[in-house]
């Protein structure tokens, strides 16, 4: 297989996802986006300083990105939605990742960082972190196809390593909850509006 990084693609700017150091850390800084050199980096907005903090990269090399962004990264088959998910973090996203690929992933592929594990959900005692807000997140994320794949940052499950939505739904306990606390009232998500209300 002949493959090529393209990219980084962030679902949030924690220093285990993006590399650098935590700020005051005094071990060595993680391997990450300091060492894509000159390929573009892609990170929610509200995450960008967090991530200049902890990677010591000026703001300009992260491309922010906000709410039902399109990233053509794969070409024309393959669409790459981005979906605010904030809780874990004030800039978490979700890729939504959609086209081709469907036959091997059911209906498409949802990278959903730390926001949703398969079992859990990411912690919000960081800062930037707030449950309720998770929440409000996991219950819009749940509007998602059935067939989705979620493939989390952290597999801290026994396997299997991703999971369709719709068992993740029955499953997981936070998800269930966030479901049944915000079950009206949220927009929906961007690939179920039209190109007029984003």
């Amino acid at each position: 297989m002949d493959l090529r990084l393209i990219g980084g693609l962030y679902t949030h700017g924690h220093f285990d996802h993006i590399g650098g150091a935590f700020p005051g850390s005094s071990g060595p800084p993680v391997q990450g986006a300091a060492q894509l050199q000159d390929l573009p980096l892609y990170l929610g907005t509200n995450d960008i300083e967090a991530a200049t903090l902890q990677t010591k990269l000026d703001a300009s090399r992260w491309h922010p990105l906000k709410e039902g962004d399109t990233l053509p990264l794969l070409g024309d088959r393959v669409q790459i939605w981005v979906l605010d998910t904030p809780g874990h973090t004030l800039g978490g996203v979700t890729f939504w990742v959609q086209g081709d690929l469907e036959d091997a992933c059911g209906e498409g592929l949802l990278l959903t960082g730390d926001t949703l594990f398969l079992t859990n959900v990411g912690r919000t005692d960081l800062p930037g972190g707030d449950m309720r807000t998770l929440e409000r997140s996991l219950a819009r994320l749940s509007g998602a196809a059935d067939r989705a794949q979620i493939l989390p940052g952290h597999s801290y499950d026994a396997p299997p390593k991703r999971q369709d939505l719709a068992v993740v739904r029955k499953t997981n306990a936070a998800m269930k909850a966030a479901v049944a606390r915000y079950s009206s009232g949220l927009s929906p998500l961007p690939w179920l509006r039209s190109k007029d209300e984003l």
